[in-house]
């Protein structure tokens, strides 16, 4: 009997080693799987880190030209009202004038 009693002990650490053996493949199967996820992770995060530095670019620019845009409004109205101040400049002198 003690000959077989150590036979079901070796087969039971043998299926015990089986099963140890298969938990730590699917181990490494998830820690393969976590860093792929990790490094698609990681891209996603360089590629939304150039696009928001695309999108400030842009922003910036948007704003320099609103602000140029606004100094040549303001410098039209300026214009404008010297215009403004010249036609009826000339129409004084025109309208003293006699034919």
């Amino acid at each position: 009997m003690a000959g077989l009693f150590s036979v079901q002990k070796i087969h039971l650490f043998l299926r015990e080693a089986e099963t140890n053996q298969s938990k730590m493949e699917k181990f490494e199967s998830n820690v393969a799987t976590i860093n792929d996820m990790n490094s698609m992770i990681a891209t996603a995060i360089e590629q939304q880190t150039a696009v928001m530095n695309n999108v400030n670019e842009h922003v910036h620019e948007v704003r320099n030209l609103s602000e140029e845009s606004k100094s040549l409004s303001s410098k039209g109205l300026d214009l404008s009202k010297e215009l403004n101040a010249i036609s009826n400049t000339l129409t004084n002198s025109l309208s003293h004038l006699k034919i």
